[in-house]
This record gives structure tokens, sequence and C-alpha cells, in this order.
């Protein structure tokens, strides 16, 4: 067979349906496509486009760590710039191709672009794997329709379950020598990135599959942080407070099958306890927002959320404006905002304050919030950046809305007033 795989949020190797499962007589043409769509705007938010430059930056460097892995084993990836739909047609038709593989997609987007693609290649069928969930979702105690309407009654069907809890799957030993020609990411890739992450930032680490490996087993098994995540996960500064797995995962560098086993194996071999338990409990959010989003389809998007409430929220620019640029009067929510447009990256204490400010105390539409978040974040997910700014809102799971009182959390988060200082305006020097 001949078959086309077509990368999107599977940038990695090891438990990879598609690179692990080639047949001794396959041929491979593995390819990525960078999307126009990713440089439009939100309908209601004109002033900057989906994807970043930090995030852009990140994606070029996932693709040319990604290529030279290729490389390594006498493969190549194709980069291809343009509409997924007509790059695929002209490949397959080049290259005689059987089958194209992708990723499964649940949010309306990444799924209208899979069914344009689809429609592109026929007669050649295209066939999607699995890359993002931890759990196996076809196999869930119960069907789509029925998911449990609350975070905790889903985690308590599920998390006894072992059968849901599938092995990651290796890595292919060798690869199909390439009958193709690529250029190199850095060669194609478009010309208009220069930025890099703030020195200041508390994610440090570089992109690629290889990186995301190194970093979990220096975080589990040499420093073994793991073992205390539940007690350091509300830091604010440095590198080590959290696990920092979110930007490999986002991008499919690396599996949360993957992150679970190594967990399990620690928890057999070194200790239990409930911080090992809290970083499983973190990856079983990350599937639960994937399953609310395929449940409800747009209305993730949508201003009443999946609860279709009517919400009194304002669409004032000039207040939206403050807060993104870190402008307002409350220098938490300012540190947090320079952080996040400086690097890319804001912990999740950070995150919750920030969007409770914009919803309540500014009163904007929690959507642009979530638009600037798109933005911005390197370890930017549809699923969980829109399913935890409903959270917030109080439009989508969990009830009514979640409203911090900033002030209070800066008190009991940082007390020493040292996060505020590291991204205090006299410490701020670039115009956003």
């Amino acid at each position: 067979m001949r078959k086309l795989l077509w990368h999107t949020h599977d940038l990695r190797f090891h438990d990879h349906a598609v690179l692990s499962n080639l047949g001794p007589e396959d041929e491979l043409f593995p390819v990525y496509c960078l999307s126009p769509r990713l440089f439009q705007h939100r309908p209601y938010q004109q002033d900057f486009v989906k994807v970043g430059p930090l995030r852009l930056q990140f994606l070029r460097d996932h693709l040319m760590a990604l290529q030279q892995a290729y490389r390594n084993q006498g493969q190549d990836l194709i980069f291809r710039v343009g509409e997924p739909a007509t790059v695929m047609a002209e490949l397959c038709q080049r290259w005689h191709i059987d089958e194209v593989w992708t990723p499964r997609e649940v949010t309306a987007e990444e799924q209208h672009a899979q069914a344009a693609v689809a429609q592109a290649v026929d007669p050649v069928p295209l066939r999607t794997f699995e890359a993002r969930f931890l759990l196996d979702a076809a196999a869930l105690p119960f069907p789509l329709a029925r998911l449990p309407k609350s975070f905790t009654g889903f985690r308590k069907r599920v998390e006894a379950l072992a059968s849901l809890f599938p092995s990651p799957l290796p890595a292919p030993a060798h690869l199909p020598p390439a009958s193709h020609a690529a250029e190199p990411v850095a060669a194609v890739f478009p010309a208009m990135l220069s930025e890099r992450p703030d020195s200041r930032t508390a994610f440090p680490f570089a992109a690629g599959e290889q990186a995301a490996l190194d970093h979990l087993q220096a975080y589990i098994w040499q420093a073994q942080q793991v073992a205390t995540y539940k007690d350091t996960r509300n830091g604010l500064i440095g590198p080590d407070f959290s696990s920092k797995l979110s930007p490999w995962l986002a991008s499919g560098a690396l599996s949360a099958r993957y992150v679970y086993a190594q967990v399990k194996r620690f928890e057999a071999e070194v200790v239990a306890n409930d911080s090992t338990y809290w970083l499983i409990f973190e990856l079983l959010w990350r599937d639960y927002f994937r399953l609310v989003a395929a449940q409800h389809g747009t209305a993730i998007f949508q201003r009443g959320g999946i609860q279709r409430r009517v919400l009194d929220f304002s669409s004032s620019p000039q207040a939206f404006e403050r807060w993104r640029r870190g402008d307002t009067v409350q220098p938490f929510v300012n540190a947090c905002m320079r952080e996040l447009a400086l690097t890319g990256y804001l912990s999740n204490r950070g995150r919750q304050n920030a969007a409770s400010y914009l919803c309540y105390d500014l009163g904007v539409d929690w959507r642009w919030g979530a638009a600037w978040f798109e933005h911005c974040l390197l370890d930017y997910d549809p699923c969980s950046n829109w399913g935890n700014w409903m959270y917030i809102a109080g439009v989508g799971n969990g009830g009514p809305q979640r409203r911090f009182d900033v002030e209070r959390q800066a008190e009991y988060y940082d007390p020493e007033g040292a996060y505020q200082a590291l991204w205090s305006a006299k410490n701020f020097s670039k115009t956003l």
C-alpha cells in the first residue's frame, strides 16, 4: 500500500497507530500542510489572527524536529502551505496513493477540513485513527449522548475501568525508505518568524518528540517531581512547579497514553500518592473536554456555550484591550497577561484568574479571551481551551459561574509579590 500520512496533531513516532503498524511492503509519504485557516480571525474578533508568532514558531520547531527524526530513518517529511484538500488531492495524484491516513478530529473546523480532503481525494479512501485520547473512546460505558454532565460523574464512571486505558504502541524500529524528495521545513515555512519566548518563561524547553520524552524522563524518573505534583502545581514562577507537559501533548509530540503508562509504572516501582493520581486526574480532564466538544459541536464556540445561556457580557474593545495588554488596575492579572504575551505560556492558576477578571470584573464576552489565548498559547488545544473558558464563564460543565477574588488569590499564591514583580511594567519593555 502507498500510504499518505497527513500529520496534524500527531507529531511523533511513539504510540502512533499508522507508523507503528506499517507492513513490510508499505510505502510511506508523510505530509504536514500549513492551512491558511490558522491565519484567519474569529468572526467577533478581528484584531488578531488565530495563531500568533510564538505559537507559530513553536510549531515550526516541532516540524523541524519531526523532519529530522524522519531523515534519521531514511524517510522525509513533506511540508506544504495551502488548503489541505488541494494539497492532498495533488499529492495523491502525483504519487498514486492508495490510502490517506490522518488523526481523528472532534471539533467542527477540523472535521470540515477532513471532509473536504475526503471529497477531494476520492476515490482514494481517507481513514482516521486516534492520536489524542488517553481513553479508548470507542469503549466508553455510555454513549456520547449520555456523557455525564460533570467531570466528577465522568471520572467516577471511567477511572476504575482498566480496559479503557490502552497501552501505548512502540515506536517503529525502522520505516520504509523515502521514495520522494522533500525540501527542509525551515526553507519553506513562512519567513515571518523571529520571536522567541522571553527568558523569564516558565517553559524554557525545546519543541519536538525527543525533547518531550527527555523532559518526561527527567520529571518522573530523575527528579521524581511527579511525586509532589499536587503540592506544587499552583506555582507561578520557573519550570518546576508543574509538569509542563501540555505544549507537547497539544501538538501530539507526546502521547497521553505514554504519559499515563510512565506514571503507572512509577506508582508500581516507586510510590503511588495523591500527586501521581492528580497527574492522571488532569489527563482525564483533557479527555472529558474532548468528549464535550464531540457531543456539543459548535456550541463550545458560542456565547451561550453548551448551556445556551443568555449572558450579560459586554463587547467593550477598550476593556478587552487593557486586559490583553496587561494594563488593568489589577497587578496580578497584568502580570499574567504580560507573561502570556511574551512567552506563550501561563500557569493554570494564572489562566483561571485572568479569565475570571475579564468576565466578571471587566464584563467582557468570554469568547474574546478564549480567542486571545488561542492566539498566544504554545499548548493551545481547542477542546481544553474553550472548555475551560466555558467553565469559568458558567456556560459549560460544572454549573455556576466561577468568579475568583483576584486580590485574595494574589495574596495566597503570590504572598511576597515575586511573580508580580517579575512581570511588572518596569521589567516589561516590549510593546504589545
